[in-house]
This record gives structure tokens, sequence and C-alpha cells, in this order.
């Protein structure tokens, strides 16, 4: 337990102690804004139907001439199943009744579930995007508690983290080897690595060394049990059991823009609407990329409502597509995005769980009773996948370096 009785009287009875600072930046614009949106489809399995191409039957016929044999486009259907995110609060019940009565103190089981809630949908954020984790730099020997990293988008203070190899867990899949983040220490350039500092089983570090080259790092519980991504649409693999070969099923991945391009940038807006018909409606990237588009643009600055500063003031856009800003996304990677194609499959929201039929909301009422320890027990529970119902309106440039 992280608050007991003891440790009650630092929080109440003191001047604006009521009030509770977040400190960790645990929000995700894209998910929040409804850049994405949401499908609220409950008790169903997700499927999508797709085809491709037009009817060969169709063409220019003379006056009297022979009619073209029937032909049609047959539709193929693909399935995905629900994900769940899950968290599970534990509140000392002595330490929960003494801070949410005396007065001035903070209502602690209020801002533990504002916790639970900002940190699931914050994950549901970043696995929209990718699951994995921007890996070591170089080996982490055992018994380590830092490794560096060359994005930290991915990481907040206080998450659970995985590693694998290849398909073997390496560490931090079980209660007994978990692995949390307790600093990130962001550069003061903003662009260099980043240094994570975690605790482990092995004295407070790693239980064993992790390879660079070889181990991948995962939000906890997403290897096994992965949502579909912005990556997987744009992978050339499979998705939803459907070939990425066949009925233009396949998105679009560009690695060769390593220093960002306004050339480029355009040049990936053309795939897309060679192939889909339509420009994406919306860029989305993290600071550092929409940095370095503003940097490509800063002679083209105008003055705006008769003010000025360094950069115009303005909204970013590219060809007059909006340009949304997520932390959530890695430095190396910025999306095209098409909202009509690809939405957020909501089988249930966020939630308490509890034993009985009644609904709660996420306050006391989701607490229930533990007939082992004396905690109260909160367990919140969504269900997501993302659906995506055509991929070629979806491009991600990966390996954006500068």
């Amino acid at each position: 337990m992280t608050i007991t009785v003891s440790q009650i009287s630092s929080l109440v009875g003191r001047f604006t102690n009521s009030i509770v600072n977040e400190q960790a930046m645990l929000e995700c614009p894209f998910v929040g804004s409804g850049t994405i949106k949401k499908k609220k489809i409950r008790d169903k399995t997700g499927v999508v139907n797709i085809k491709a191409g037009e009817l060969r039957s169709a063409g220019a016929v003379a006056d009297g001439g022979t009619l073209p044999e029937g032909a049609d486009v047959q539709p193929v259907q693909g399935t995905y199943l629900p994900v769940g995110i899950f968290a599970r609060i534990s509140i000392p019940r002595i330490a929960a009744k003494l801070a949410s009565s005396l007065d001035d103190g903070i209502d602690l089981v209020k801002e533990e579930m504002e916790s639970c809630g900002q940190t699931l949908g914050r994950i549901l954020g970043r696995s929209i995007f990718v699951q994995t984790l921007s890996g070591p730099t170089a080996n982490v020997a055992a018994g380590s508690t830092t490794f560096t990293v060359a994005s930290a988008s991915g990481y907040r203070v206080g998450m659970a983290f995985e590693v694998w190899r290849t398909n073997t867990a390496v560490e931090g899949t079980t209660a007994a080897t978990l692995l949390y983040v307790t600093n990130i220490a962001i550069p003061t350039d903003g662009v260099s690595d980043t240094t994570i500092t975690f605790v482990g089983t092995n004295g407070g570090g790693s239980n064993s060394a992790w390879v660079a080259a070889t181990d991948t790092l995962y939000l906890r519980g997403t290897k096994s049990n992965p949502m579909v991504s912005l990556g997987d649409v744009t992978a050339a693999a499979s998705l939803y059991g459907l070939v990425h070969t066949g009925n233009e099923w396949s998105g679009n991945l560009n690695t060769a823009m390593t220093t960002m391009s306004v050339p480029q940038l355009r040049s990936g807006m053309t795939v897309l609407v060679r192939r889909r018909g339509a420009k994406p409606t919306h860029i989305v990237s993290n600071r550092l990329n929409e940095e370095r588009y503003s940097n490509l643009l800063i002679n083209n600055r105008r003055f705006m409502n008769g003010k000025m500063d360094a950069v115009g003031g303005a909204s970013f856009d590219l060809e007059g597509i909006p340009w949304i800003t997520d932390e959530n996304i890695d430095d190396t990677d910025v999306y095209y995005f098409n909202d009509k194609d690809v939405m957020l499959h909501e089988f249930q929201g966020f939630l308490p769980e509890t034993n009985g039929g009644k609904k709660a909301g996420m306050d006391m009422g989701a607490a229930l009773i533990s007939d082992t320890s004396l905690i109260y027990d909160v367990q919140v529970l969504g269900i997501y996948n993302l659906r995506c119902q055509r991929r070629n309106g979806t491009l991600r440039f990966s390996g954006v370096a500068a």
C-alpha cells in the first residue's frame, strides 16, 4: 500500500491542500478532441466488409451490338475482436475514510479515480498509434535502473512496461517481475536521447540483461493482447485476416523521409489522393515534428490579426489539412489520417466493474470491499479496438530523424 493512516497527516488540514496538481502529462488529444471518431457498438464482434475494383462488364456498346456478359465485384469479410484495457486501484479503507472526511483534506478515492481514468485514456491513445515503445539505445545490464531512448513519447512516470525477445518474455510480464518508470529526464534541447529511470525486481533494477538489438519494449499487456493500431493499418501485412495484396487492402508506409521536407510531405499527399481519391482529414505528429515542419515555413509567415510573433501565431496545416499535435506519437513518426476510414470501435467505455447489476460511476460507489484485506478494490475496464474500413487513405512517415 502506498498510502496509510500514518501518512494522512500530510494530506489533510492544510491551507489549499484539497487541490491536487497532477504533474505528469496524461493527455491524448487525438482521442480526447474527437479527431478519431468513436463507433459505439456493444455486444458485437467487429466485422469489416470490403471490395475493390470496377465491373469488367461496363463499357461502350454500339447500337445493335452484343451486350457484355454480366460480372460482379465480390466483397470479402474481415473480423476483429474486442481488447480490454484495465486498471485496478487498492485503497486502505481506514486511510480512505480519514482522507475524505477531515476538513480541507483531499478526497483520496476521487483523486485515485481521476488518475486511473487519465492513465487508461493515455494508454488507449498510445495504443491507437503503436503499442511498442522506443527501445534502449544500448544494452541494459542486469541490475541497471536506467536506460536511454531516442524517443520518450510513449513513456510516462508511473507506467508499467514489458521487455520481449521476439515472442519470449524477458521481464515485466508478471507481478513478480514488474517494471515501472520513476523518472523521465527530457534533455534540454528536447531532441537528444532521454534517460528513463525505472524500478524492477533485482534490488530495484532489471532482473536480466536486455539486448538493444533484439529486445522490444511494450506497454504492459499489449504484446499478448494487442489492439490494432495505425502502425498495423499502414504496415505491409494482413489485417483482420485479409491479405494486403488484394482488394486495395493496403496502407502507405514511407521510410524515405529521414529529414523532413515540404516536397516529400506533399508527395505523400499525392500518393494518398491517387490511391484513396481524397486528401486526409488530419495530419498527426508530436511537438518535435510539428516544430520541424514549422521551421521549414518560417520565411513564409505573415502578420496575423494585426499581431506578429516569431512564427506567425497560427495553427499549422499542409494544403489546408490541419496538423494535430499528440505527444503519444514517437519522434520518428508523422501520420496522414482520414476520419472516414478509421474509427475507434468502443465496445464499452471505461467503467468500473461491480459484482451487482447497478451501474457505478467513477466515485465511491464503484469501490468493492475485499473479503481478505482491509482495502477498497476498484476495477475499471474499457473495451476497444481500431476499426479500419479502408487502408489506402492512411499514411505513416516512419524514420523521421531531423
